[in-house]
């Protein structure tokens, strides 16, 4: 039997009520795991093999693959006007935070130094998921 139908067949009889799905989601999570390792240690074998292809892209297995540089990342942090407005974006962002804190609670929040109202910041609630150690 191949993964994809082993896949399947866990599927459906967790769908049916014939199996537990905890058990499954660690068999899972730990091929996740094993597969992850293993995709790692052939990675940049895998991107050497894909520059000899013309463009660095190549269609294997009716899967397309090509070269791709990630994003290159910027660093602001010795600016110090960044600085400043990044550490004034933290006050106000936790003041939005109290602000909504409050809220909840019937209150509104002011600023001690001007009196103004604080606007609250929006919040959304993360979902459940299930955290897996292996």
């Amino acid at each position: 039997m191949n993964l994809d139908q082993q896949i399947a067949e866990d599927l459906e009889r967790i769908e049916e009520g014939y199996r537990d799905a905890l058990p499954v989601i660690v068999k899972w999570r730990r091929m996740q795991k094993l597969l992850d390792e293993a995709i790692n240690q052939i990675k940049e074998k895998a991107i050497d093999e894909l520059s000899n292809y013309p463009k660095s892209t190549a269609e294997i297995n009716g899967a397309k693959l090509e070269v791709r540089a990630t994003a290159g990342r910027w660093n602001y942090k010795d600016i110090r006007q960044w600085a400043e407005l990044d550490a004034q974006r933290k006050q106000i962002e936790e003041k939005a935070k109290q602000a909504y804190n409050l809220k909840m609670k019937g209150i509104e929040a002011f600023d001690e130094e001007t009196g103004e109202l604080i606007e609250s910041a929006d919040y959304t609630p993360g979902k459940d998921t299930i955290f897996i150690s292996i």
